[in-house]
C-alpha cells in the first residue's frame, strides 16, 4: 500500500514540460485548480481518481506560476505539499522545480557514535537571519569541531519569525530566510566542510493558523485526539504517514540532507510510533542506500524498541533529558517546572550516565540497556531558555567557572552530544520563544505561556511578549560577544573528544559512573586506553583518593593543582592505565 502511495503529494513532473498537480481531498465532491500568471487568472477542473486525489495536469507552466486548489466551491488555497511559498502559507503556491543538487562525492560523514551536534535557528544565528548569512559561520564551525548542524524546523509558518513549530508546509522551507536553492546552498557549502546536517522535523502536529490542510484534506487529523497544539495527524491512515514519508523523501532528496530530529515523538500515539517510523526509515533506506541517515527521537518516554541500527545504514538514537535537566537542577538549585520531579537529581544523572535512560525513574519502566551511541545528552538546547520566560541560559545565570566545567564535562561523555548555537563561547544573549501570528492568536499564545510557566525558571522577570519582534530580535546570537577563553576550551574539549573516541562505539558496559558528594566519575574504557572523567559541583577542592592518571585537560585555570586534588566547579579528564582487551 505504501509503495502504491509514492509520489501522491505535491507537484509531480511528468516530463520537461508537463507538470502534474494533485490533492488528496477525500469526501470532497470537486476540486478546482486556479492558476495565475503574468496577471491572467483562470480555473481548471481536477480529476478525481478512486485513491481521492485529484490531479490536473498543465503543459508548459510559465516562470513563476502560482497555483491553489478550491474545495467544494471554497475559496482558493495553497497546496499543503507545496515546495515554495514565497509570501508563505497564507499565499498561493509558486510551481518551483527544484533539481536535486550534484551530490559532493568527497564527502563522508563522521560515526555518528561520538559526534558533536550543533542546533541553531536560521533567523537568530547570524543578525541577517538567512541561509546565506549562515554559509559565513560554517567554517567557524568547521574549525571548532562540529560534526553535525541541527537546523531548527524549516516548515513554512505565517508571518516573519517563528521558533519553526508551528510551521504547516511541510516540503517548503521558510521564505524568511531565503529561497530553496539558497537551502540547497547552505547544505552544499557545508558538506564542502566535513559538516552533515540534519533538520529537525516536526510530525506530530500543523502549526495553529495557515494550515490549508484542515480545509483541503480534513480526514488528515484526528478529531478524537487532542495533543497540546490541537488534533494530530491521524497516524491510523495509510495516505497521512505516506505523506510524511515523501516529506523524508523530499528533504533527503531535493535538500541532500542527512537525517531528521523528530520532535516530540511521545506525543504520537505509542502504536502508532513504530509504523510511522518505520516508514520513514524505509524510505531513508530506499533513497541513500550505504550512505548513513540518522534519526534522533526527542521523547520523555523510553523508546529503547526503536533504537539503533535499520537496514543498510539508518541509524536511531533518543535526546537524553536526564542528564541536562539533573545537571540543571544541581547547579542552579532549581526546583519549579519540570525540575520539581527531579528530587535527587544526583542519583538520577549517575543513572543517566551508566544506562542513557531517558524516561523519569519514578514511572517504574525498568531500564534497558543499549548502546552509547544511542543517546544524544544535552547542557541545554533552545527549550531550556525558550521555556524560561526571561530566556536567559546557563552562561548568564551561573558563575563562568561553573558553566565551564558543566559544558566540558557533557560535551567529553562518550555519545553523541549536542551544543546550541553561541554555548561555545559563552553567549549571554536570551534565547525567547518567538512567532509572528494575527494579534488574537498572539495574545492568546502570551496568556497561556505565563500560566504554562507561571512556576517555571524566570516567571519573575518575564521578557518580550513572544508575539513581538523584540523577541525574535533579542534573540539573535551577538557575534561582536565573545569568551574567548569560553571559545578556546570548547575547541580543546572537541579536538581531544575526537582524538580519545574516534568514533568508537562503546557499550554502557565500558563505563562505570559514580558519585561521592559533589564529585562525579565517570571512567570509560576504550580497546586501548582507559580514561577518567571528573566533575567537582563544591565550592571547595576534592582530594581524590587514588591515583588518578595523566592530567589531558581541565576547566580550571589552575592547572598547578596535585593530581591528587579536584579544584571547585571543575571538570578534568585523566588517562589511565591502559585499558585491558575488552
Amino acid at each position: 500500500m505504501a509503495e502504491n502511495l509514492r509520489g501522491t503529494f505535491g507537484p509531480r513532473w511528468i516530463d520537461r514540460q508537463t507538470v502534474q498537480l494533485q490533492l488528496w481531498a477525500p469526501r470532497a465532491r470537486r476540486v478546482d485548480l486556479w492558476l495565475r500568471a503574468a496577471g491572467d487568472e483562470h480555473t481548471l477542473p481536477m480529476a478525481r481518481g478512486n485513491d481521492e486525489v485529484f490531479r490536473a495536469e498543465v503543459r508548459r507552466p510559465p516562470a513563476g506560476l502560482r497555483y491553489a486548489f478550491a474545495r467544494d466551491g471554497g475559496p482558493p488555497l495553497p497546496d499543503p505539499a507545496a515546495h515554495w511559498l514565497p509570501d508563505g502559507p497564507l499565499g498561493w503556491s509558486e510551481l518551483l522545480r527544484l533539481r536535486p543538487p550534484p551530490r559532493d562525492r568527497t564527502f563522508a560523514p563522521r560515526p555518528f557514535a561520538t559526534a558533536t551536534i550543533y542546533e541553531l535557528h536560521v533567523g537568530a544565528f547570524t543578525g541577517p537571519g538567512t541561509y546565506r548569512a549562515a554559509i559565513e559561520r560554517l567554517d567557524h564551525l568547521a574549525t571548532l569541531g562540529i560534526d553535525v548542524i541541527e537546523l531548527m524546523p524549516l516548515c513554512a509558518f505565517p508571518g516573519a519569525r517563528n521558533w519553526g513549530y508551528d510551521g504547516v508546509a511541510h516540503f517548503a522551507p521558510p521564505a524568511s530566510y531565503g529561497t530553496p536553492r539558497d537551502l540547497q546552498r547552505l547544505v552544499a557549502e557545508a558538506h564542502r566542510r566535513g559538516l552533515a546536517v540534519i533538520l529537525d522535523l516536526v510530525t506530530n502536529h500543523f502549526g495553529p493558523e495557515g494550515n490549508a490542510m484542515w480545509q483541503l484534506a480534513r480526514g488528515f487529523f484526528d478529531p478524537h485526539r487532542r495533543t497540546p497544539w490541537g488534533p494530530p495527524p491521524r497516524f491510523s491512515s495509510a495516505m497521512v504517514r505516506a505523506y510524511f514519508a515523501a516529506v523524508v523523501e523530499h528533504w533527503l532528496s531535493v535538500f541532500d540532507i542527512d537525517g531528521f530530529r523528530l520532535d516530540a515523538f511521545d506525543a504520537i500515539a505509542r502504536a502508532h510510533r513504530g509504523p510511522h517510523l518505520q516508514q520513514m526509515i524505509e524510505r531513508a533506506d530506499e533513497l541513500r542506500g550505504p550512505r548513513p541517515t540518522w534519526f534522533v527521537l526527542e521523547s520523555d518516554d523510553d523508546e529503547s524498541a526503536h533504537l539503533g541500527r535499520h537496514k543498510s545504514a539508518v541509524e536511531v538514537a533518543q535526546l537524553c533529558f536526564d542528564h541536562g535537566r539533573c545537571i540543571y537542577r544541581l547547579a542552579t538549585g532549581e526546583r519549579r517546572g519540570v525540575y520539581r520531579r527531579y528530587s535527587d537529581p544526583a542519583t538520577r544523572l549517575v543513572h543517566a550516565l551508566a544506562s542513557g535512560r531517558s524516561c523519569p525513574i519514578d514511572r517504574g519502566d525498568q531500564p534497558v540497556p543499549r548502546a552509547p551511541s544511542s543517546v544524544v545528552p544535552f547542557l541545554q538546547n533552545h527549550d531550556t531558555a525558550g521555556n524560561r520566560l526571561d530566556g536567559q541560559r546557563l552562561a548568564a545565570l551561573l558563575p563562568v567557572q561553573r558553566s565551564r566545567a558543566l559544558q566540558m564535562f557533557c560535551l567529553l561523555y562518550p555519545s553523541p552530544t549536542l551544543l546550541f548555537m553561541g554555548d561555545e563561547f559563552a553567549a549571554r544573549t536570551p534565547f525567547f520563544f518567538f512567532c509572528d501570528f494575527s494579534p488574537a492568536l498572539g495574545n492568546r499564545i502570551a496568556r497561556s505561556r505565563r500560566r504554562e510557566f507561571a512556576e517555571h525558571p524566570g516567571a519573575d522577570a518575564p521578557g518580550p511578549a513572544a508575539n513581538t519582534a523584540q523577541a525574535f530580535l533579542r534573540s539573535k546570537l551577538d557575534w561582536r560577544q565573545i569568551d574567548d577563553e569560553q571559545l578556546q576550551q570548547t575547541r580543546a574539549t572537541l579536538k581531544l573528544r575526537r582524538q580519545i573516541y574516534r568514533g568508537r562505539a562503546l557499550r554502557f558496559g565500558d563505563l562505570n559512573c559514580s558519585v561521592q558528594g559533589q564529585l562525579y566519575r565517570v571512567e570509560i574504557r576504550t580497546d586501548t586506553d582507559g580514561y577518567l572523567l571528573l566533575l567537582n559541583l563544591s565550592a571547595t577542592a576534592v582530594d581524590l583518593v587514588e591515583a588518578t592518571g595523566e592530567l589531558l585537560l581541565s576547566s580550571c585555570s589552575d592547572q598547578t593543582a596535585a593530581a591528587a586534588s579536584l579544584p571547585a566547579n571543575c571538570t578534568q579528564l585523566r588517562r589511565q592505565n591502559a585499558a585491558s582487551p575488552r
